[in-house]
């Protein structure tokens, strides 16, 4: 839904890891998509709008940078398994508390 709205694109889950680019490709033709790949696109929409509620407009620019807080990973190579997906919710809570420091 909010890829087809333009709230977000395609390229930004593909070219970050969050969905292969011919995963996406097979999935627009069939119109369906993994277990695997919904859990993954889940986890990501679950962590987009803790990042949205945190960040508003700037959500996708702090998803796609390196943090010193995740050891110089971006939040999007994290969302990829549950374990890492935690840890930016975590993060992400800590920078609404004020203490991500």
């Amino acid at each position: 839904m909010l890829i087809k709205t333009g709230a977000l694109n395609t390229a930004l889950l593909t070219d970050h890891g969050i969905v292969p680019k011919r995963t996406w490709a097979h999935a627009e033709k069939q119109g369906t998509v993994s277990a695997a790949t919904a859990r993954r696109l889940v986890r990501f929409m679950r962590i987009y709008g803790k990042a949205k509620q945190t960040f508003g407009a700037k959500a996708v620019m702090w998803l796609v940078r390196p943090t010193s807080a995740l050891g110089g990973a971006t939040p999007m190579a994290l969302v990829e398994a549950d374990p890492g997906a935690r840890a930016v919710e975590i993060l992400l809570g800590r920078i609404d508390h004020g203490v991500a420091a």
